[in-house]
């Protein structure tokens, strides 16, 4: 679970590296802009670049918490007895 968690929060960093290009080159090119599915105030697709990546950041901090808990693991049974191990 480590190392597939690890592949995650690679591939979540490559997506945010990607996002922050698309944000740069669309920064001027006004788009619709949306709000409980129905048209809003007019803005810019950099700017919903820039809001999925800022997505993507909090993202990354989620994975990196699951890594940490999901690295270490209890082998002393069920209810920490040892009853299915030597604990020696």
């Amino acid at each position: 679970m480590k190392h597939s968690a690890e592949i995650l929060i690679d591939l979540e960093k490559k997506l945010h590296e990607a996002l922050k290009v698309q944000a740069a080159k669309y920064k001027n090119t006004i788009c619709i802009g949306r709000t409980h599915g129905i048209h809003a105030e007019p803005m810019t697709f950099g700017l919903k670049f820039a809001l999925w990546m800022d997505e993507t950041e909090r993202n990354i901090e989620r994975l990196e918490l699951a890594k940490k808990y999901v690295s270490v693991g209890k082998l002393s049974g069920a209810v920490g007895t040892y009853s299915n191990i030597d604990p020696l």
